[in-house]
C-alpha cells in the first residue's frame, strides 16, 4: 500500500468514525425532548416575573398572632435546627453590630464560600472558602483558634461540600 492509499483510508475512516459518533450522540435525543415537554406541562408558574403582589383587603381586619417569642442562645447546625424553623425570637429593638472581625476568605472564581455558621453559647464557628475551620468569642469577636483542613492529597487545592454542626 503507498502513501496515498494510506492517506485516502485514514481520511475516509476518520470520516465515518465523526458520522457514527454524531449518530450515537443524536440516538436518544427525541425521548429526552418528549420527557421534558411533559415536564413542563406539570409545572405551575408560582411567581411571574411582571406580576405584583397585592394585600387582600379583606385580611386587613385579621390580626397578627405570633407565639412567645424564644430566646435563641445557640444556632448548632445551618438553619438553626432539623426543622430549619426557627419560629419567634426574642431579639433587641434596637439592632446594633456589636463587633467586627475578619472571619476568613469569602468567595472567589476559584472557591466558594459554602457553609453558614454556627453557634453555641460562647463561641461561633465559621469554615471559609479556603476550608478553613475558626472559632470565635460571641462577645467580643476574639479568633479563640483555627484549624485548616487537609484532603490527604497533595493535588487538592480546594475542598467542597463542607458542613459544620455541634
Amino acid at each position: 500500500m503507498n502513501i496515498k492509499t494510506t492517506v485516502r483510508l485514514a481520511v475516509i475512516l476518520t470520516a465515518l468514525t465523526a458520522l457514527a459518533s454524531c449518530s450515537i450522540m443524536n440516538r436518544n435525543r427525541a425521548a429526552r425532548e418528549q420527557a421534558t415537554e411533559e415536564e413542563k406541562a406539570g409545572r405551575i408558574t408560582m411567581v411571574l416575573g411582571d406580576e405584583q403582589l397585592v394585600a387582600d383587603p379583606a385580611m386587613a381586619g385579621e390580626p397578627v398572632v405570633l407565639p412567645d417569642a424564644e430566646l435563641v442562645e445557640s444556632w448548632m447546625q445551618a438553619g438553626s435546627k432539623p426543622s430549619k424553623s426557627i419560629g419567634h425570637v426574642a431579639a433587641g429593638a434596637d439592632f446594633q453590630i456589636a463587633w467586627r472581625t475578619k472571619a476568613g476568605e469569602g468567595s472567589s472564581k476559584t472557591a466558594a464560600l459554602t457553609t453558614p455558621p454556627v453557634a453555641s453559647t460562647d463561641t461561633i464557628y465559621i469554615v471559609d472558602s479556603k476550608q478553613v475551620v475558626s472559632a470565635f468569642n460571641v462577645s467580643n469577636g476574639a479568633k479563640r483558634w483555627s484549624v485548616k483542613l487537609d484532603s490527604g492529597n497533595r493535588r487538592d487545592r480546594a475542598g467542597f461540600g463542607s458542613g459544620i454542626g455541634l
